[in-house]
């Protein structure tokens, strides 16, 4: 996806607010978090990070896909399940000014 004409277009699903989650998980032994969302903000970096390796991109006609590289200007993302490495999430000493989930997930491109 290095084009904006043949990215998909990201939606969140048609969820009450409370309802749309991000969840990391991650343990002692492996350099990999596990990660689910349904927000668009992190979806979207997910999608973008070069390093996310994605086991399940859900799609709003209710398909889904594993690789990022098959999904164009044509397709609607409303979920991402899958991996990153746990160096790219950020918790930071100090509280952000941004409380969007999205901003918790390291760029990992050039901006």
């Amino acid at each position: 996806m290095s084009n904006a004409e043949t990215q998909p277009r990201v939606i969140e699903p048609d969820l009450a607010p409370e309802e749309k989650e991000t969840i990391f998980r991650f343990d002692k032994v492996d350099d990999r978090a596990t990660v689910f969302s349904e927000q668009r903000g992190a979806v979207s970096r997910l999608l973008r990070h070069p390093e996310a390796d994605a086991d399940e991109i859900m799609l709003a006609d209710g398909s889904s896909v594993d690789d990022v590289d098959v999904l164009d200007g044509d397709d609607t993302v409303i979920g991402y399940r899958g991996t990153v490495p746990i160096g790219a999430l950020k918790v930071l000493k100090k509280t952000r000014d941004s409380t969007r989930p999205s901003e918790v997930i390291s760029a990992g491109w050039k901006q």
